[in-house]
């Protein structure tokens, strides 16, 4: 993590921003969170720093500036939640980021806060997450140390996947219409040309790429939890509801979570996930980050059992 002498706050507009660049992108907004000073790539500050960016802006006094800071932080839903460290949400904020371009401009022309606005309270408790994310740290979880130096630690990822987006109901197809990387053919996205690479389902005019999520919220894990690798797809699926007490997800409802994965620039580790979504002779479709994008292709061996074979397992466990 960059220093914070490495990087510089400023205010804008009466947001406080890092002028630091990470990735592909800039970063953006700094928040308090957990009770860091951090802006969303994880630069860190102090909370002196914070106040000399206020007062250096010339626009607030400090008391008014922290008084708003602070009803901004208590004004989002989920701050609760994002100060769990270890925790990855992906909710109304990340969706929103991810219809709109990099610079901001809004080619879909969503109104502002349209995921907020569908979006329900989070099912579940701080405590509940709190341990679920301790539980994720455990070898069964996150396995031995030699895998977690190759693929890092299982971490939790609450997802909100919306029921409607412009009044109509989100498709794989509508995913790559907005985010698809152009190539045979189709493509580009409207939004953005980076995210999802595969088009095949849509190719080949499959029924699940035109099936609605069903929406609402639901709790993945990137990478998939060691207890479900190094097994064959009737044994993932078999752990996972009967010991576990979780379900495994459709290709296109793990897309999702994927598609806002890549959009928001998180790290991308090389899993494959089988999921529900069968194409024939129970053949999975697979989903996984490449170079190119979010992937799908279908997994004709689902006898296969390696490291780096999971599934799109999704709940709360049992345990």
């Amino acid at each position: 993590m960059p220093s914070a002498s490495a990087t510089r706050l400023y205010v804008e507009g009466g947001v406080v921003r890092c002028g630091d660049k990470a990735g592909r992108r800039k970063c953006k907004k700094v928040v308090m969170k957990g009770g860091r000073v951090v802006c969303e790539n994880g630069h860190e500050f102090s909370l002196a720093e914070l106040l000399s960016a206020a007062k250096q802006a010339g626009q607030v006094t400090l008391e008014s500036f922290l008084e708003d800071f602070f009803t901004l932080q208590l004004s989002d839903p989920l701050a609760q939640y994002r100060g769990i460290d270890g925790l990855v949400i992906l909710a109304d904020h990340e969706n929103e980021a991810a219809l709109n371009k990099l610079n901001g401009e809004n080619p879909l022309g969503l109104a502002d806060g349209w995921c907020r606005q569908q979006m329900p309270a989070a099912p579940w408790s701080v405590q509940q997450l709190t341990k679920l994310v301790k539980l994720c740290k455990s070898k069964e979880w996150s396995g031995p140390p030699e895998i977690v130096d190759k693929y890092g630690l299982c971490r939790p990822v609450a997802t909100f996947e919306p029921p409607r987006i412009l009044g109509e109901p989100v498709t794989l197809a509508r995913m790559y219409e907005w985010l698809g990387v152009a190539h045979d053919g189709f493509g580009p996205g409207s939004v953005r040309d980076n995210v999802q690479y595969s088009n095949l389902a849509i190719r080949e005019n499959r029924n699940w790429a035109l099936t609605s999520l069903s929406g609402g919220w639901r709790v993945y894990y990137q990478p998939t939890p060691f207890w479900v690798r190094r097994k064959t797809w009737a044994d993932q699926q078999k752990i996972a509801t009967d010991k576990f007490g979780l379900t495994i997800r459709t290709a296109p409802e793990y897309t999702w979570m994927m598609d806002l994965w890549r959009a928001n620039d998180l790290p991308e580790n090389p899993f494959w996930a089988r999921t529900t979504t069968n194409n024939f002779d129970d053949w999975p479709v697979n989903v996984n980050f490449n170079s190119n994008g979010v992937d799908l292709y279908y997994d004709y061996n689902p006898g296969d059992a390696n490291d780096n074979i999971g599934a799109a397992v999704e709940g709360i466990s049992k345990l």
